[in-house]
């Protein structure tokens, strides 16, 4: 396999007949780990041949395939990978066991860490966002935001909050923290379990504002609803035939959850 990158290891370095004389080169030393500046080996998107990118702690941090680069003065170390057409730009870093791929985008002094955290599809990272072992796929942007064991998909928008522990799916649009709110602990009925030795399990439940002001419900290993009506609809279904696989709380939370997004519709006129 042909290398498109290099990693620099000296102040003054020969690679293809091309020497290079600069102390920008010289590896540093970041968070223990010891980081090499890369350089272009080929023409490839929009990288030149010998133009330099950012630094990582082995060719383990960064694909020799794809169009996948790490710019200006990102790091990326330990286990965490960057791959396929992934880009990560401005002072970023990624680190511990993140995997950034697809055609997602990490810039302007973000950082995605943990063990688990994943960054795919169109996603973009930017404005000092953290994202700590979660999973943001798909076309999502997220702005000025902390995200700890959570997940964002398909078409959301999150900017200027703080979540933790938050499934969000289907066009979210969260501005603020309110606009988010995380249940634990709840009864769900188990469908997969044909026996019904186990009719139900123990779940927790995101409500979240979406686009348009609607407000979506997801069950964190479970069904997504488009509304919160869709959901209400539901459990009063279960419960006027008697059915209380669903936690008997929900016609209470889902109460609580209306008035908590929708509290002008209970101002005394």
């Amino acid at each position: 396999m042909c290398k498109k990158y290099t990693l620099l290891d000296d102040k003054f370095t020969t690679v293809r007949n091309m020497s290079i004389c600069d102390p920008s080169i010289t590896p540093i030393k970041f968070e223990c780990h010891k980081l090499f500046r890369i350089m272009a080996l080929d023409d490839f998107s929009d990288v030149k041949k010998g133009d330099l990118g950012g630094y990582v702690e082995s060719e383990d941090n960064l694909s020799q395939m794809g169009d996948c680069w790490i710019y200006d003065n990102s790091k990326v170390f330990g286990r965490a990978c960057v791959y396929e057409n992934a880009k990560v730009s401005g002072s970023s870093i990624i680190n511990d066991h993140a995997n950034i791929e697809g055609d997602a985008r990490v810039m302007e002094s973000s950082n995605v860490r943990g063990f688990c955290s994943t960054i795919k599809g169109n996603a973009i990272i930017r404005d000092n966002s953290i994202i700590d072992n979660s999973c943001i796929g798909d076309n999502e942007e997220i702005k000025k935001s902390k995200l700890e064991w959570s997940s964002v998909y398909y078409d959301s928008v999150i900017k200027d909050v703080v979540l933790f522990n938050a499934n969000i799916k289907w066009d979210g649009y969260i501005t603020k923290d309110e606009d988010c709110v995380t249940i634990s602990g709840l009864r769900i009925p188990n469908y997969n379990d044909s026996s019904l030795r186990h009719p139900h399990y123990t779940d927790d439940i995101t409500f979240y504002r979406k686009k348009y002001n609607q407000v979506g419900v997801v069950i964190h290993h479970g069904t997504c609803y488009n509304t919160l009506k869709e959901f209400d609809k539901v459990i009063k279904e279960n419960h006027e035939k008697g059915n209380y696989t669903y936690d008997q709380a929900f016609p209470f939370i889902i109460e609580a959850m209306k008035r908590h997004f929708y509290p002008y519709n209970y101002c005394r006129k």
